[in-house]
Order: C-alpha cells, then sequence, then structure tokens
C-alpha cells in the first residue's frame, strides 16, 4: 500500500517538501 501511494502526486510532493524542509504545495487544494 506504501508503494501505491508513494506513487501519488500528493505523495511526491509530500515527501519533496518535507526533505526540502518547506511547507508543501497541494495542486488540487
Amino acid at each position: 500500500v506504501m508503494a501505491m501511494n508513494a506513487h501519488a502526486d500528493d505523495a511526491q510532493e509530500g515527501m519533496c517538501a518535507f526533505l526540502e524542509k518547506r511547507p508543501a504545495r497541494w495542486p488540487q487544494r
């Protein structure tokens, strides 16, 4: 389940934001 969720756009943005120590920018919200 984690592997499938990791491919979602929200998950990609969330992980990138976490690693870059910035707030996440959600495209659909």
